[in-house]
């Protein structure tokens, strides 16, 4: 027996021949009848050859859903440098399509191209050759705080040896207890007990400025932007090395410190 098939299940079984718009469509059913379906805010109509039916806002939200999740599949991709090398830094693809705004599929593809793929390329030796110089930069800072800790530590032995001499001249003219027998003999003895000039002494404007910065907590960086020598290298040849050793004490106590709240 043959039982004749209602509209919503004739349409169930529709299949779509075109569309033109987002609010309006039209299928063709497998017998070969024309439906038309016309989406608004809240009707849709369903014609079947001489029959009709309507239903009052039953389709148009999936109908809308489904133009809508088109619509975003069908956004076209706006490349720039920085995806280029977000890609080339080894970023996976979902994060990059979803901060694009695009299927990550089609950012796939759009890597695909010979074009694009040479521009990766490229971009992946640029990133490799500034890891590697931030690499050597990093180990140049490293051998200069080395090197200003070890001239820091030379200086303060050397300042502490002086200060030894000085006091064991005037200890051993103490005890000889006698004026000098001429004014030579005063001269000589007077310059055995002068304490050397040490590397306080001498210091410079700069080098007062630097001491300045690190008694309020400053780092190197501090020392650099407060003294206006510009690179590290110069503030290295130029200051005291002992105020340096400070500054470095200060930015370990930095990184030692929990951040912030947010």
């Amino acid at each position: 027996m043959d039982f004749e098939k209602t509209p919503f299940q004739g349409f169930a079984q529709a299949v779509p021949e075109e569309r033109s718009s987002r609010l309006s469509a039209r299928f063709s059913s497998p017998g070969g009848r024309l439906v038309a379906v016309r989406s608004g805010d809240a009707h849709i109509s369903v014609a079947f050859g001489s029959r009709s039916w309507c239903v009052n806002g039953a389709l148009s939200g999936g109908l809308e859903s489904l133009v809508m999740k088109r619509r975003r599949r069908l956004r076209k991709l706006v490349p720039d440098a920085e995806l280029i090398r977000r890609r080339a830094a080894g970023e996976p693809l979902r994060p990059l399509a979803s901060d694009y705004k695009v299927a990550h599929t089609t950012l796939g593809r759009y890597f695909e191209r010979p074009e694009v793929a040479k521009q990766l390329r490229q971009a992946a030796k640029q990133l490799q050759a500034e890891q590697r110089a931030a690499a050597a930069r990093r180990a140049a800072e490293r051998r200069l705080e080395q090197e200003v800790r070890r001239k820091a530590r030379e200086q303060a032995a050397a300042e502490r040896e002086d200060a030894r001499r000085v006091r064991a001249v005037v200890a051993e003219g103490i005890s000889r207890r006698r004026r000098p027998r001429s004014a030579y003999e005063a001269w000589l003895d007077e310059r055995d007990e002068r304490r050397p000039l040490t590397r306080a002494d001498l210091h410079s404007q700069s080098d007062d400025i630097a001491a300045r910065a690190v008694a309020g907590g400053g780092g190197m960086q501090d020392v650099i932007d407060a003294t206006g020598l510009r690179t590290l290298e110069n503030v290295v040849r130029l200051i005291d090395p002992a105020i340096l050793k400070n500054a470095y004490d200060n930015d370990l106590l930095r990184q030692a410190q929990p951040p912030p709240p947010a």
